[in-house]
C-alpha cells in the first residue's frame, strides 16, 4: 500500500524530500516555491554583505548565519506569495490553472505548518558542493529557456535547478552569453 502525500492527499509515487512523504505533483510546486524564496534569499544577502573586517566576521559564522538568513523572512514571503496566489485565483477562469492554483496554495499551507521543511530543504544548499564556496555571497543566477540556475560564482558549478514557468520573471537572473 502507498502512502499518501501530507500535503493533498494523493498517492505518493516517489520519494522526493527524504523524510516526507510528498507527491511528485506537489514536490514539483514546492520546487517553484523553494526556488523563488532560495533566489531571494541569496539575492538580499548579496546585496547587504560588506567587505573588510564584515566579510571576515560573516565567513566566521557562515553556517548560522545562513540558517537565520533562511529562517528570518519565511512569514513575509508565505504572505507575499499566498496574496499573489489568491488574486490570481480570484480572476481565473480557466479550470486547470485553477487547479494548479490551488495545489499551489495547499503547498503554502503546508510550509506555514512545516517551517521545519525550510531547514530541511537547503541544508545542502548553504554551500557549494564542489568547492565549498558561500552561496550567499558568491553565486550567479542564469535564464536558460523555461529554467533558472543557481551556480557558484566561484568554480561555475551548477548547485540548483528550478523551472521557471513564463508568469515569473525574475528582473535579477542573467542570461548566459
Amino acid at each position: 500500500m502507498r502512502k499518501r502525500c501530507v500535503i493533498c492527499g494523493g498517492e505518493q509515487d516517489t520519494r522526493i524530500y527524504e523524510g516526507y512523504d510528498i507527491c511528485t505533483e506537489c514536490a514539483d510546486l514546492m520546487e517553484d516555491i523553494m526556488g523563488e524564496y532560495f533566489l531571494k534569499v541569496v539575492s538580499q544577502s548579496a546585496k547587504d554583505s560588506k567587505g573588510g573586517y564584515a566579510m571576515h566576521l560573516w565567513d566566521m559564522k557562515i553556517h548560522e548565519s545562513d540558517y537565520i538568513r533562511i529562517k528570518q523572512d519565511i512569514e513575509r514571503h508565505h504572505r507575499h506569495i499566498r496574496e499573489s496566489v489568491m488574486r490570481e485565483l480570484a480572476g481565473e477562469d480557466n479550470e486547470s490553472r485553477r487547479r494548479y492554483l490551488t495545489r499551489l496554495l495547499a503547498n503554502i499551507e503546508w510550509l506555514e505548518e512545516n517551517l521545519d521543511f525550510y531547514h530541511h530543504y537547503f541544508e545542502n544548499h548553504y554551500l557549494c558542493p564542489t568547492c565549498g564556496g558561500s552561496l550567499f555571497r558568491n553565486y550567479i543566477v542564469e535564464e536558460n529557456g523555461d529554467w533558472f540556475l543557481i551556480r557558484c560564482a566561484g568554480c561555475d558549478g551548477i548547485v540548483k535547478k528550478y523551472f521557471l514557468p513564463a508568469i515569473h520573471r525574475f528582473a535579477h537572473v542573467k542570461k548566459r552569453d
